[in-house]
């Protein structure tokens, strides 16, 4: 049983390191402008969309999951998934890019993420942190191998001939990789560990949607997400030209300064995730927020050199990726495993909410400048240790 559940997430970890194409877009963006005579703006709608519907496929996947079986959830995914990026190679319009990279990829990426976590963290009760963390990083390792593989065949197939292979691809892994995707069975205990006493389960056992909304705990959570996860996205958005603008980078080594940052952020996943089954979840989110404002609240001054960029980028990668690491096992501990599809589907909006929020960070770059932003950025961040903090002390 053990050799079993192992082969479960490494299945999932194969088909979300697939699904990490959908954020590999900006490998196509010249091409597919070029491609289909548009604006850039009219280009990354596409991208914006993604962020909408992703939310929207996480809570079909819960559904179909519980409906039907795991396996036929990430089935539909895969397909939804594989055939959106292959479209997406055939398309002539801009707005049929929206329908296809923007809607169908973005719903099936949301269906098998969903439920690939869930499994994972069902199959790993006494590991949920790293089992979470691990799927989790394969998204962001699938981020940086589609983009090499997908520059390479861009500059001989063209993007959109990139496009229809790697969709034909993903089609086919994502369906060998949802063979795997099932269920422990019922009362299933890893072999070595005690299950939660019945006092523990009261506090924390399954919980439904409909009750876990009506829960404060769960605005609390969603709340320290939106203030864990915003902060991250504006850096990773503004990295480029604050290596180029404040380090005064050449902009060959600031794309290796955002790759760092990158790397950083899938290493973080699986970093946090880990270390979060020994220390105790809301224990590492304190942590994490704690770092990434101090270091935010110092980036002003060490984004002045190379190695304090450096330095600022992994911190801020890591902690960003511990955000997206840890929150799935919180959400599991607090709400229990056996509705998480749809619970955690609900509580990823948070993330959404942090994507629209990232949106402003130019105008807000252009109003208070780099230092400035730093500081608002610290500021988020800090109202999320105050958060992380009052749910820490309501369980004591």
């Amino acid at each position: 049983m053990s050799a079993r559940r192992w082969l479960v997430v490494s299945a999932g970890i194969l088909a979300n390191i697939c699904m990490g194409a959908g954020y590999a877009f900006s490998v196509f963006k010249a091409g597919l402008i070029e491609a289909l005579h548009c604006t850039p703006q009219q280009l990354m709608m596409a991208y914006s969309l993604s962020f909408a519907f992703l939310p929207v496929g996480m809570l079909v996947g819960g559904v179909l999951s519980r409906r039907f079986t795991p396996r036929v959830a990430v089935v539909v995914g895969g397909i939804l998934f594989g055939l959106g990026v292959t479209t997406a190679g055939l398309v002539h319009s801009v707005y049929l890019l929206w329908l296809s990279y923007g809607a169908m990829v973005s719903v099936g990426n949301g269906i098998a993420y969903a439920v690939i976590i869930a499994v994972a963290v069902r199959w790993f009760p006494d590991k949920k942190g790293l089992a979470s963390g691990m799927v989790v990083a394969a998204l962001g390792v699938g981020t940086v191998v589609i983009a090499i593989v997908g520059q390479k065949l861009a500059s001989e197939l063209g993007a959109q001939g990139a496009l229809r292979c790697l969709g034909a691809a993903f089609l086919v892994i994502s369906l060998i990789a949802s063979r795997f995707i099932q269920d422990p069975p019922k009362d299933y205990v890893p072999a070595g560990w005690t299950p939660p006493t019945a006092q523990d389960k009261a506090e924390s056992g399954d919980v439904a949607w409909g009750r876990m909304l009506a829960m404060p705990v769960f605005w609390m959570l969603f709340l320290a997400y939106v203030c864990g996860a915003t902060p991250g996205l504006m850096v990773i958005g503004e990295a480029k030209d604050v290596a180029v603008d404040v380090t005064k980078l050449g902009a060959l080594m600031a794309a290796s300064m955002v790759g760092m940052l990158g790397a950083a952020n899938s290493a973080g996943r699986l970093v946090w995730g880990a270390i979060s089954d020994r220390m105790g979840r809301l224990n590492v989110l304190c942590a994490i927020m704690l770092l990434n404002m101090t270091v935010l609240a110092l980036m002003g001054h060490l984004t002045r050199s190379q190695p304090g960029l450096i330095l600022s980028f992994v911190v801020v990668g890591l902690c960003f990726g511990g955000i997206l690491g840890t929150f799935p096992s919180l959400c599991a501990d607090r709400f229990g495993s056996r509705n998480m599809e749809v619970n955690y589907a609900l509580l990823f909006v948070a993330f959404g909410s942090s994507g629209m929020l990232a949106k402003y960070s130019p105008q807000l770059k252009a109003a208070v400048g780099y230092d400035g932003g730093f500081l608002v950025c610290a500021g988020i961040a800090g109202l999320g240790l105050l958060l992380a903090l009052g749910m820490r002390l309501a369980r004591k």
